[in-house]
């Protein structure tokens, strides 16, 4: 099924050339593909067997254990302190090791505090800062965490925060031999946020990102997921989300004008609004990180993490 999917939808993608495709099996384009758009594992836990005998599913297979290794004790430290936090993002019904862990707590303090006590446990640094997030770095497990007070790119709000919190549920991992539970939003809140995300944050949609929403598209109640939305401000956004998918083309490179529609949409919530100042003078500073930035074709965990 996943090789029958995988080859589907590539077949209208044009990123990969004719002169590079002669050069690769089928196997080998196929796993190009499945990287860019971040469901490489699918080739782990469905892919076909001769592919479990390639150096590329004992990579991707110790990332993926590690990982999970890494967001079990991460989780589990954060309750040991006694923090409200939800990880959004991170945990897909496709699964993908992410770039990193993405946790939304309380405010700056809560941050600090998680901060705090975790070094108590982990070998954890401070990566980088925001107004809006504390960006980490475990070194015992090479882990990239990142605390949000604010979902936020460049310090420009794309999500409110306290929703994610407040409305909180607990997925259970069952895979590669871990068993542990997870806090994540509601599948609404959790829709809205990789909706928002991959739309005003990375400007890019995935074959992972469209799996995902469509999935829990089909799980919740239509009414409240559209009364979220609209909470959000994200409709703009989920039109976009939908005429994109039309086309079938993964990965999607959206345009500066959709880009731009969709925080429209947002700029009527305050904390977008209030955002946007600390933004400007955010992207003025790093200027060459925003050209790079809206250059790529996709985001994705390089293999050697």
């Amino acid at each position: 099924m996943a090789i029958t999917l995988l080859e589907t939808v590539e077949k209208n993608y044009q990123g990969i050339g004719e002169d590079s495709i002669t050069s690769f099996d089928k196997m080998k384009r196929l796993a190009v593909y499945a990287y860019i758009n971040k469901v490489l594992n699918l080739l782990v836990f469905y892919g076909p067997q001769k592919f479990k005998s390639t150096p590329l599913y004992d990579k991707l297979l110790k990332q993926r254990t590690r990982f999970l290794e890494h967001l079990e004790r991460i989780v589990k430290g954060l309750e040991h302190c006694h923090i409200d936090f939800v990880v959004f993002k991170t945990i897909r019904p496709v699964p993908e090791t992410p770039v990193d862990i993405d946790i939304i707590v309380g405010g700056i303090d809560e941050a600090y505090e998680t901060i705090k006590c975790l070094r108590k446990l982990l070998n954890l640094k401070i990566w980088s800062v925001d107004k809006y997030s504390i960006n980490t770095y475990v070194v015992d497990f090479n882990e990239f965490v990142d605390f949000y007070i604010k979902p936020h790119v460049a310090n420009l709000v794309y999500l409110d925060s306290e929703p994610l919190l407040k409305h909180k549920m607990y997925v259970y991992i069952n895979e590669l031999g871990r068993e542990f539970y997870v806090p994540i939003p509601t599948l609404e809140y959790e829709f809205c946020s990789i909706l928002a995300h991959m739309i005003v944050k990375e400007g890019i949609m995935t074959l992972n990102d469209a799996l995902t929403l469509l999935t829990y598209y089909s799980l919740v109640n239509l009414d409240k997921l559209f009364s979220v939305i609209r909470s959000q401000s994200l409709s703009l956004a989920f039109n976009i989300f939908s005429k994109t998918l039309k086309a079938m083309t993964f990965p999607a490179k959206l345009s500066t004008k959709n880009i731009l529609l969709a925080l429209f949409g947002r700029a009527s919530r305050p904390s977008t609004r209030t955002s946007i100042p600390v933004s400007l003078y955010s992207i003025a500073h790093r200027l060459r990180r925003v050209v790079d930035h809206s250059r790529r074709i996709t985001y994705i965990r390089g293999l050697a993490r």
